[in-house]
């Protein structure tokens, strides 16, 4: 069984990194910032901020503060 979790102001994502190897797995990222962003589409497949939400990757859903935005699975 694995851990599924949600990650705000994520940057480049040090934690999954940290956590991969014990079976946590990211289910979306909220990043605003351009070159968080680009490493979080390099590794996981994310979107960048404001263009359409990834469908073979782990979605970032951007600004955080409009989380009351994203579909309710994703919080």
């Amino acid at each position: 069984m694995s851990l599924r979790y949600g990650s705000v102001c994520s940057g480049i994502e040090a934690a999954s990194v940290a956590w991969r190897p014990l079976g946590f797995v990211p289910v979306f990222f909220s990043e605003i910032e351009k070159f968080p962003s680009r490493v979080l589409a390099h590794h996981y497949g994310s979107n960048m901020p404001g263009e359409q939400h990834s469908s073979n990757g782990v979605t970032n859903y951007g600004d955080m503060t409009k989380f009351q935005e994203w579909p309710d699975a994703a919080i």
